[in-house]
């Protein structure tokens, strides 16, 4: 069965997540966090570090945090290994390149609206503004 890995980007406030607004199923035209599959014999995490490199040219030396969130298994469903990752103080936030899924960019939690779960731009079906959500609260940010 194929295992992909998500991740949720923040800045380094916890005010902007970088999300991709895909422009092919699953979820056309709604916001996700980035990810994609994971290669035969790879690890996860090594897995999620490439994903973010190859989506949004941010490198590991920019990431203070990447943290592990959950894992999802559906019978006859590839699962999804969910991540969440800070970025340091330092991270310039540049514009980003289109990739062949979709529009990578920076969007506001609050402006974007991204911690309400019946937000229709958002993929996974509210799932994105619960593990958005479930960020903030372990680190302690209210909004």
């Amino acid at each position: 069965m194929k295992e992909y890995v998500l991740a949720i980007i923040f800045d380094s406030e916890f005010k902007n997540v970088v999300m991709i607004k895909r422009n092919r199923e699953p979820f056309m035209d709604m916001y996700n966090g980035v990810g994609g599959k994971i290669e035969n014999g790879e690890k996860t995490e090594v897995a999620m570090i490439r994903e973010i490199k190859e989506e949004t040219r941010i490198v590991n030396d920019d990431i203070e945090k990447l943290e592990f969130m959950m894992k999802t298994e559906f019978t006859d469903q590839p699962s999804l290994n969910i991540f969440y990752a800070k970025l340091k103080d330092n991270y310039i936030k540049s514009e980003f390149q289109d990739i062949s899924e979709g529009t990578i960019s920076w969007v506001n939690i609050e402006l974007g609206n991204l911690l309400d779960a019946n937000n229709e731009k958002l993929a996974g079906d509210g799932n994105v503004s619960y593990f958005i959500k479930y960020v903030l609260n372990r680190e302690g940010i209210k909004l």
